[in-house]
């Protein structure tokens, strides 16, 4: 008993976490009836986080009758629920085919909080309705890997601005606070052995949370954040180029090596002239 109420409340932990690394984008899915159903509620729920998070409710029996596809059309992008409701429902193998459809992002195991006395105690779930544009599956070391990106295109003209939003995954926690470079190289130059910086970015892989390498804990999550807007310069002749994915110590600059001694993830874009 000492150990199960010295635990913090799975709806702080819950709460925490939201307000923490994920995107501040779409409604959080709940399903009625539930112990969590109004925590988002910032008038009578405990949410009090900085981030506008809004909420819908749903009954089980009512949750797959729409597609992941249709749930984003109304900007539903996060789904949360036990895994007692799972084990629960009418038909739980249809319902797990349904989850698996789904990024399951975080998962928090239920002996490591406390829960309410009235309800079975399960882990708690946090999915998202959409998937990844591209997976990379791409190791940094021993330490950290990109497990996939979202891209607004590999197709751009010179002066536009690109969004990319990488998807990490951690193989060791690790007591340092890495950081991310993105540049833009031209592919010849990659090829010759000699990138040639065009455009960068510097700084933390969830370049805009409060969550550094260092507090990465979890090596079953999934840590992904806002899209990062980079610009593409206008003066960029027509051709074939990459956008590099690094990690590094910014204390030492010493880089993070990756696959074959390469130090950065690829991704190939291609660049027209400017409109």
């Amino acid at each position: 008993m000492i150990d199960q109420f010295s635990r913090p409340h799975i709806s702080t932990l819950a709460l925490n976490w939201f307000d923490s690394s994920p995107p501040r984008d779409g409604i959080v899915l709940v399903l009625e009836e539930y112990w969590y159903d109004r925590l988002w509620n910032r008038l009578w729920g405990a949410y009090t986080g900085s981030k506008p998070y809004e909420w819908w409710w749903t009954k089980l029996e009512d949750l797959t009758t729409s597609t992941p596809s249709e749930y984003l059309e109304r900007n539903i992008r996060w789904l949360v629920l036990g895994e007692d409701f799972i084990q629960g429902s009418r038909n739980p193998e249809a319902l797990q085919a349904y989850l698996d459809q789904l990024l399951l992002v975080k998962t928090i195991p239920a002996d490591k909080f406390d829960f309410p006395v009235s309800r079975p105690q399960e882990d708690f779930h946090a999915y998202r309705f959409e998937q990844p544009d591209y997976l990379a599956g791409f190791d940094y070391g021993s330490t950290l890997r990109l497990m996939a990106y979202d891209l607004s295109s590999n197709r751009l003209t010179s002066g536009e601005t690109l969004s990319f939003r990488p998807y990490w995954q951690l193989k060791q926690a690790t007591p340092h606070n890495y950081s991310m470079f993105l540049h833009l190289y031209r592919q010849e130059s990659v090829d010759a052995g000699e990138p040639i910086i065009l455009a960068q970015f510097d700084g933390e892989p969830l370049h805009n949370s409060n969550r550094p390498t260092s507090t990465w804990n979890d090596l079953s999550e999934i840590y992904l954040a806002e899209p990062l807007q980079f610009g593409i310069p206008a003066d960029l002749t027509p051709g074939a180029y990459v956008l590099a994915v690094g990690l590094y110590d910014y204390q030492t600059g010493a880089r993070l090596m990756g696959a074959d001694d390469t130090s950065f993830y690829a991704i190939p874009l291609i660049i027209s002239g400017e409109n």
